[in-house]
């Protein structure tokens, strides 16, 4: 979206990198802070197997 609009990009960031992998961009990343969390396909997901209903806790309403 940005350069297709003209500009150009010269590095990505975030204020948490939650991913357990690093991420891959064209320009340099950072973040404030790294936490890595685990992700799993809902096929192997151990909350799934117990039940456990899905919660989004930090997430917006909606």
């Amino acid at each position: 979206v940005a350069t297709a609009a003209g500009a150009m990009v010269v590095g990505a960031a975030a204020i948490i990198d939650r991913g357990a992998e690093p991420l891959s961009f064209d320009v340099p990343f950072d973040a404030l802070a790294r936490t890595p969390l685990p992700t799993y396909d809902p096929a192997a997901c151990p909350m799934c197997a117990a039940g456990q209903p899905v919660a989004k806790p930090g997430s917006r309403p909606g």
